[in-house]
């Protein structure tokens, strides 16, 4: 309830751009906390407010099927993974296409442009291109 209202007043007082500004800076696996939340609650503001750590500037490419990892404005493998995670668990509780589409394609991308022949995807925690 409290990550729920500070999020809506973040929100409500400087409007969507500004909560997209928040989430250029590293919030770990918020979304994926909350659905774990919501998952053992039942409690639909859990959900809602794991939606909203959604970085348009990372998902929007992937949902449209996009490789764009090696040009994120931060490229940091460790801030995005648990995003992922996030969207996974999503279309487990939820179903919703767009979670599948967006962690499909991240698979994909990372399998084929970002990976090491040692198992590893990044370089220095970034993605390169």
């Amino acid at each position: 309830a409290w990550v729920h209202a500070r999020v809506e007043q973040t929100i409500a007082s400087g409007g969507e751009a500004l909560w997209q500004k928040v989430l250029l800076t590293e919030w770990g696996g918020m979304n994926d906390v909350l659905l774990q939340l919501y998952s053992l609650t039942g409690d639909a503001s859990h959900l809602s407010t794991a939606r909203r750590f959604n970085g348009w500037v990372f998902t929007a490419p992937l949902a449209a099927g996009e490789d764009d990892l090696a040009n994120l404005p931060f490229a940091h493998a460790n801030f995005h993974l648990p995003e992922i995670i996030g969207n996974a668990r999503a279309f487990e509780l939820t179903g919703n296409e767009t979670d599948r589409a967006i962690v499909n394609t991240f698979l994909d991308a990372l399998v084929a442009n970002h990976s090491y022949v040692t198992g590893g995807s990044s370089s220095g925690e970034c993605w390169q291109a």
